[in-house]
């Protein structure tokens, strides 16, 4: 009994204060350990969002200390998109997901809302003016997108990475476009979003273009009213001017198109240029195809790969599609031209075949209905 009453009469240790705690606790992490070991346990998705906040506290960084408002526009809007929009469709440089021809074999649910619906084409995107100590020519590679309502995600127009740039001169600044991937529908306004950067001898002497996000005003047409125009946009950041043209066509479906060689052939280091016309829109050129003084590039079954397929076609008006064909300058040089024209369906295809002289080319267009609301 009295050894047990001495082993519990025995003082227990002081307690530690904060700093004596620390002080004893050999295996600390620092902030930045402890940072590193949540990002590990963290989610892909977590992940993402916190590396897209980081990328947008960097963007509006940048843009401010360039004293660049258009910049500064765009960083907010893309803290905006990630706050809304990241839960329920991804990071903020997620690619839309919804494919072309989604109605050209298939029906659409009773009630999805499929019909006409009221689009935008994008004729050009083009840099009009430098500043500051920029000098033509320009290597430009990045990005430029619109976001519609179908699912907030980017619809790419323009894409190029630093190892595959586009050399803009002043006699030809227009980048050539390689979008849209699906038809972009003007159910809500439309955004697009530019970020071009001008590549230098390395990465880090590398220059922000431009950097912009435009915010397209879209007020439905009253009941007997049509929503259609051509539009211009003209935007200025630190160091370019910026010119978006784009056309709004009411009661459209989706064109997506394809051709291929099947009589004859397409001369070798001969280049070519495809473009398609809507009437309505002043019959502006919605170019598909202009390989420049590059050759046409064709597969083995007389497929030509054209840089955009899909474009938006009213339903009551018709889809003309013109080739051109030659060396150098196109109608000093021309080999050979054609043309051939469409009325819209609702869905299925149509094929006709366009005579440019020396080949023959089979023209497929696959129509198919829109969400509209």
């Amino acid at each position: 009994m009295e050894a047990v009453a001495e082993i519990a009469e025995e003082p227990k240790p002081p307690r530690m204060n904060r700093r004596q705690w620390k002080a004893a606790r050999g295996n600390r992490e620092d902030k930045w350990t402890r940072k590193d070991r949540l990002l590990r346990g963290a989610t892909a998705e977590k992940r993402r969002e916190q590396e897209a906040a980081e990328a947008a506290a960097d963007a509006a960084a940048e843009a401010a200390n360039k004293e660049d408002p258009e910049g500064a526009k765009a960083a907010r809007y893309r803290e905006c998109w990630i706050q809304i929009f990241s839960r329920s469709h991804g990071s903020y440089e997620d690619t839309t997901s919804i494919p072309p021809m989604r109605y050209t074999d298939d029906q659409p649910p009773p009630s999805a809302g499929i019909g006409y619906a009221d689009s935008v084409v994008i004729f050009s995107v083009k840099v009009t003016q430098l500043k500051d100590s920029l000098e033509w020519p320009l290597d430009v590679y990045g990005i430029v997108a619109a976001r519609d309502s179908l699912d907030r995600n980017r619809n790419l127009i323009f894409n190029r990475t630093r190892d595959n740039c586009q050399k803009l001169t002043p006699e030809d600044a227009s980048l050539s476009l390689t979008g849209p991937t699906r038809a972009i529908v003007m159910i809500d306004p439309v955004n697009y979003e530019v970020e071009l950067k001008v590549k230098g001898d390395t990465p880090s002497q590398d220059k922000l273009l431009s950097l912009l996000l435009i915010e397209e005003k879209y007020y439905p047409p009253a009941p007997g009213e049509r929503c259609q125009g051509v539009h211009c946009h003209t935007y200025s950041s630190k160091l370019s001017t910026v010119e978006v043209t784009v056309g709004h066509l009411a009661r459209t479906v989706e064109a997506t198109i394809s051709v291929q060689v099947i009589e004859g052939s397409w001369p070798t280091h001969h280049h070519g240029r495809f473009v398609a016309r809507m009437a309505s829109l002043d019959d502006l050129e919605m170019v598909l195809l202009d390989s420049r003084d590059g050759t046409v590039t064709i597969a083995n079954d007389g497929a030509i790969e054209l840089s955009r397929c899909v474009v938006p076609v009213e339903a009551d008006g018709e889809l003309k599609l013109s080739v051109d064909a030659g060396q150098g300058d196109y109608k000093a040089d021309a080999l050979g031209e054609g043309q051939i024209t469409f009325a819209p369906e609702k869905s299925g295809r149509s094929e006709g075949i366009c005579d440019v002289g020396f080949c023959k080319l089979r023209v497929t267009v696959a129509w198919s209905l829109l969400v509209n609301w």
